[in-house]
C-alpha cells in the first residue's frame, strides 16, 4: 500500500490529511504563527510545520500539493501569491530531499477527481470554499469547529482543501 500525506499550504496554516490507496483516513491542520521574527525566511516554514507532522511526513511514501502557481487570482495580492508559491516550493524542496515523491494537483482538477464536486459550480470564491467544507463535511462526518462568531474557522478551509486533494489521489489509483 502507498501512504499519502496531502498538504494545502496557506500563509498562516497547513492543511494535512493522510491514507492510503483506501481512503482519507486522518487530517488536521498546523497553523503557521503570525508573529514571525525579522529575519524569518521561508525555509523556516520547514522546521514550524515538520515539527507538528513529522510522524505524517515519515509514513508517507507520496506527498500531494496543491499547484499554486496556477491557484490564485480575483481577490488575491501578488504579495500572497508570491509567498504561497514559495512555500509550495520549499515544501516541495524539502519533502523530494526526504525522499518522497511529490505530486502536484490543481485546485479544480482536484475537486473534479475526487469526485466531490458532484457537478456543481459555484458562482464566486467564497461560494466555493463554502461549498468545499460542506462537501467535505457531508462526505467524511466532519463537524468544523466554529469561532465565538459562528463561523467556520479559516484554518479548516486548508484542513478541506488537502481532504479533496488525498481525495483526489485515492481516486486516481
Amino acid at each position: 500500500m502507498t501512504d499519502f500525506l496531502a498538504l494545502d499550504v496557506s500563509t498562516s496554516c497547513v492543511g494535512w490529511a493522510t491514507g492510503d490507496e483506501n481512503g482519507v483516513e486522518n487530517h488536521g491542520y498546523s497553523r503557521i504563527g503570525k508573529e514571525k521574527p525579522d529575519d524569518w525566511r521561508h525555509y523556516d516554514l520547514v522546521e514550524l510545520l515538520t515539527a507538528d507532522i513529522e510522524k505524517q511526513i515519515n509514513q508517507a511514501d507520496v506527498v500531494i500539493v496543491e499547484d499554486a502557481a496556477k491557484k490564485y487570482g480575483g481577490m488575491t495580492t501578488r504579495r500572497s501569491i508570491t509567498v504561497l508559491v514559495e512555500f509550495n516550493a520549499v515544501i516541495r524542496y524539502e519533502m523530494n530531499r526526504r525522499g518522497k515523491d511529490v505530486l502536484r494537483y490543481h485546485p479544480n482538477t482536484a475537486r473534479k477527481q475526487s469526485r466531490l464536486d458532484r457537478g456543481i459550480k459555484p458562482d464566486s470564491y467564497d461560494d466555493t470554499k463554502q461549498w468545499i467544507l460542506d462537501a467535505v463535511s457531508e462526505e467524511f462526518g466532519i463537524e468544523w469547529s466554529m469561532t465565538r462568531y459562528d463561523n467556520i474557522r479559516k484554518q479548516h478551509e486548508d484542513e478541506a482543501d488537502a481532504i479533496v486533494l488525498g481525495s483526489a489521489y485515492v481516486e486516481q489509483q
